[in-house]
């Protein structure tokens, strides 16, 4: 189980996005390896679809899902 102070660092990293970096390339590994570090679990490593984005499904300190995703360059 996660401190309070786990999870509020797990919440920064997930939900405090700055937008326009959510399109830079790297945006969703580094998120995700940012969430795991923090206590979070990759459900589905990133992965391309191509043309399309990349995408990674992680699980949070609280079980619930969240997907990343960033448009294809």
């Amino acid at each position: 189980m996660l401190s309070e102070t786990e999870r509020d660092s797990l919440s920064d990293i997930l939900f405090n996005i700055d937008l326009a970096n959510s399109f830079a390339e790297g945006f969703v590994d580094g998120r995700l390896k940012k969430a795991t570090a923090a206590g979070g679990k990759a459900m589905r490593e990133p992965f391309d679809i191509p043309g399309v984005s990349r995408i990674a499904i992680l699980m949070d300190s609280r079980s619930a899902a969240i997907g990343l995703i960033t448009p294809a360059g």
